[in-house]
């Protein structure tokens, strides 16, 4: 995963300024089916542009947030949780060409090698045959079973100790993360009358975009308590009802700022707003610009 911002690399590690992010790559550490490595904690939007990974899969985790992301298949979005993947070779980017503020782990993995007298992680050619059959009819978007961010972050921990089995414990580590991806979580803990609510409520926020519910009124249309909604609702998107409305409203802006002439103004209030201050602060929130910056660069 690649940004313009600027970077600053040092004994495989990469930290990004402004940006909570930090990567490495698997050739200084013994593992080199690891192109990439790295977390990133975006507290606002930061540019991802159409881009490509030579013979290699890469697997985005979303710790905290959403992002969406868009292939020649179509656009994809991911909440808290949930695991997204892009082919060997496949040309991605994130929608709108950002990643939306969220904290999120990704791995850059060369194909297994299926080659007799080769070894791929540590596992026969066989073993990693069967396992790149599993990788390709993986679902784009999943949600494992098990804990696949206890995983990721003991590929950080064990890279930040650099003990003499650090190359052992990262290939068991990247192992057990990508045999969690073969089994998705069911949402069978939100009952399906719970769930039926939620995404009528989303589609009503798609189409009644001046719609400004407060969190009471979500929760009455459900027939649960404010408290409990917010709770399940976030589990359920990965954003908090608020967020959640911020994310469909500005998405929405940004098509109008790129494909209309209306002003800022005007498309402030046809959006629910109740200042163009109010929406300009919320589109920099997600954006990481402004509305007229925006324009100005479509």
């Amino acid at each position: 995963m690649k940004t313009k911002n600027e970077q600053l690399k040092s004994n495989g590690r990469t930290q990004i300024n402004n940006l909570k992010r930090w990567t490495f790559d698997g050739i200084d550490y013994g593992v080199p089916e690891i192109v990439l490595f790295g977390f990133d904690d975006a507290r606002k939007a930061i540019p991802l542009v159409e881009h490509h990974h030579v013979s290699s899969f890469e697997f985005v985790y979303i710790e905290k947030g959403k992002a969406s992301w868009e292939t020649e298949q179509g656009k994809f979005e991911t909440r808290a949780g949930e695991v997204f993947y892009t082919l060997p070779d496949e040309i991605h980017r994130g929608s709108l060409n950002i990643i939306e503020p969220c904290r999120f782990w990704w791995i850059v993995l060369q194909i297994p090698t299926v080659h007799a007298d080769k070894r791929w992680l540590g596992i026969e050619a066989t073993e990693a045959a069967q396992l790149l059959e599993i990788l390709y009819a993986l679902p784009r978007v999943s949600k494992p079973q098990t804990p696949s961010l206890r995983s990721l972050q003991r590929i950080r921990a064990a890279i930040e100790r650099s003990d003499p089995l650090v190359s052992v414990e990262v290939r068991i580590s990247v192992l057990d993360f990508l045999l969690s991806l073969k089994l998705p979580k069911p949402l069978d803990y939100i009952s399906a009358e719970l769930i039926s609510s939620m995404e009528k409520i989303k589609a009503e926020i798609s189409t009644r975009l001046d719609w400004n519910p407060r969190l009471e009124e979500l929760a009455a249309i459900a027939h649960v308590s404010p408290s409990y909604y917010h709770k399940v609702f976030q589990s359920y998107t990965g954003l908090t009802p608020k967020s959640y409305l911020d994310h469909v409203k500005i998405a929405e802006a940004t098509r109008l700022l790129k494909e209309t002439k209306l002003s800022v103004t005007e498309i402030t209030f046809m959006l629910g707003y109740s200042s163009t201050q109010h929406f300009a602060t919320a589109f920099r929130r997600l954006m990481g610009q402004t509305p007229t910056q925006l324009r100005l660069n479509s």
